[in-house]
């Protein structure tokens, strides 16, 4: 009896090992284990920050000696403190971000390269140069809602990374992603561009009238920058969370099928056609 010949893979099962596969790449645990290590480095800047608003010392005051503050005066006097408690791992936390500039450039993540680096840059600006080298600025209040917005903003994104990366999805992570950068982008961004804007007086200081207009020229950058920012989230929104089954890919079909555990491809038309045609031959 002649040997039965071997089944070729269909395109689907060739998908499904190919997800299988990549999942399981060095490239891919690099990945986790960067966006893991970056999400818990986030948590902590946002630990700190709670700990020091409930708990920190605030700036002094005759009121604070006579103990004569309301709640409210020593939770802000807490929030001009804040970069001084904790601004160190703020930076250092903020820095290692510069890697995914280098994930970009080598190919690692989709992400490009020009825009990577721009919203790092701006980043990199205050957390190096703007409060270190202007104190005065990097004590108003103003800092505290930029860190509280940039750590919870980084520790959701993260998180879903490695979701996304192991290919496991958690649908309170997808909400938080696609829905809470309505608050937190513009807060974010907002707090940025003022703590720019304010240190454009200390820069003419130093720097004269061309460090006055560099400076003013960097903050204008931030709202044409944050449209494009929301207009690309909004779009996300409505592809994960609005339309979550619009214009799927059939790779990423492969995945989630894979997940679910499917084992069986779907009929394709061909199949149909070949099912059909034996029906009217018997």
């Amino acid at each position: 009896m002649p040997a039965t010949p071997k089944k070729k893979p269909s395109q689907h099962q060739r998908e499904l090992a190919k997800a299988r596969a990549a999942r399981r790449s060095p490239k891919n645990f690099y990945l986790v284990a960067y966006n893991a290590a970056s999400a818990l480095g986030w948590a902590y800047v946002l630990y700190r920050l709670v700990a020091h608003l409930l708990t920190g010392t605030g700036d002094g005051g005759i009121k604070a000696a006579v103990g004569l503050e309301t709640a409210g005066e020593k939770l802000l006097g807490r929030a001009r403190t804040g970069y001084s408690d904790f601004g160190d791992v703020v930076k250092l936390v903020q820095t290692a971000a510069l890697l995914e500039a280098v994930h970009s450039g080598l190919g690692l993540v989709r992400s490009g390269i020009l825009t990577t680096a721009a919203q790092i840059a701006s980043r990199i600006l205050v957390v190096w140069y703007i409060c270190p080298f202007y104190p005065q600025v990097a004590a108003s209040p103003i800092y505290i809602s930029m860190v509280f917005a940039w750590s919870f903003t980084e520790v959701v994104r993260y998180l879903h990374y490695v979701a996304s990366l192991v290919n496991v999805k958690v649908p309170v992570l997808e909400w938080l992603r696609y829905s809470t950068f309505y608050l937190m982008y513009p807060l974010g961004a907002g707090s940025e561009c003022y703590l720019i804007f304010r240190s454009a007086a200390y820069a003419q200081q130093h720097f004269g009238i061309l460090g006055y207009v560099g400076t003013l020229a960097t903050a204008a950058f931030w709202p044409p920058a944050l449209f494009v920012m929301m207009s690309h989230m909004h779009k996300q929104r409505n592809r994960h969370l609005v339309n979550p089954g619009k214009k799927i890919s059939s790779a990423t079909k492969a995945k989630i099928e894979a997940a679910q555990g499917s084992a069986s491809a779907p009929e394709t038309p061909s199949r149909i056609t070949r099912s059909r045609s034996k029906a009217n031959l018997s």
